[in-house]
């Protein structure tokens, strides 16, 4: 397999799976991937290990504006990763430290690790101009949804679409997500929680969240949880009311 593409160009979509599916795969081939605007990687036997390798998709030095991570076993501290950048993620650290630990001593050692620490970034910093997020069956938990929560409050403008469907966040990962939407400058529009343990509670919290902030979000996807129809009809009206509210 050989690619060859310089640094100046620009590619609409990439999917990994086409030439291999592992961390190591992904690795060999990141500097190609992040020439792309769109960026599939589901079901490609990604762990966190790939997710430090991610965090270089989410600076101003990448094309990417979305990304496709679905099926892949992230956990909560792969999210970690994506949202708080991989020079301060208490996760990445020790998985960096082994990329460039056979010459601790070598002075180039320490300027290829500071090169590609100058090429991370996080969900979190403002530089970040990811447009589009899918985290399904990704075994995303509450804990992630505190890392997503956070990121979207520090870099609420340019995330439009995320994906947690398939994973188990509850009513309680769906209250920390609420923290970001009731938030005025959050600009997400497409929230997705099909089959997320999502109860009554949760709705109820997607509910107070919307009526603080009516103006961007316009769809959430709550198929396959257990929730009464009129849960989901409080959800349409309040939706379909800021729909007419900014669309006159």
């Amino acid at each position: 397999m050989f690619i060859l593409m310089t640094s100046d160009e620009k590619f609409e979509e990439f999917e990994l799976c086409k030439y291999g599916r592992s961390d190591e795969i992904f690795g060999w081939l990141h500097p190609v991937i992040k020439l792309s605007t769109k960026v599939r990687l589901h079901d490609c036997n990604i762990t966190e290990i790939g997710c430090v390798t991610l965090s270089t998709f989410l600076s101003s030095q990448s094309n990417v504006r979305e990304l496709d991570v679905s099926h892949n076993n992230l956990q909560d501290s792969g999210v970690e990763i994506l949202c708080v950048g991989a020079e301060t993620s208490c996760y990445a650290r020790p998985i960096i430290n082994g990329w460039f630990s056979n010459s601790p001593n070598d002075p180039s050692n320490k300027d290829k690790y500071e090169n590609f620490i100058s090429h991370t970034a996080g969900l979190q910093d403002t530089e970040c101009r990811l447009e589009y997020l899918n985290l399904e069956n990704c075994g995303v938990t509450e804990e992630g949804c505190v890392f997503l929560s956070s990121a979207l409050r520090l870099n609420p403008s340019h995330l439009k679409v995320l994906d947690l469907s398939g994973n188990s966040i509850g009513d309680s990962g769906v209250k920390h997500l609420c923290a970001a939407l009731e938030k005025v400058q959050c600009a997400l529009e497409t929230l997705k929680l099909s089959n997320c343990n999502v109860t009554h509670e949760g709705v109820t919290a997607l509910t107070e969240a919307l009526k603080s902030n009516p103006s961007h979000l316009k769809k959430i996807d709550l198929l396959e949880n257990d929730l009464e129809e009129s849960d989901l009809n409080v959800i349409s009206m309040i939706l379909e009311k800021s729909s007419k509210n900014t669309n006159p």
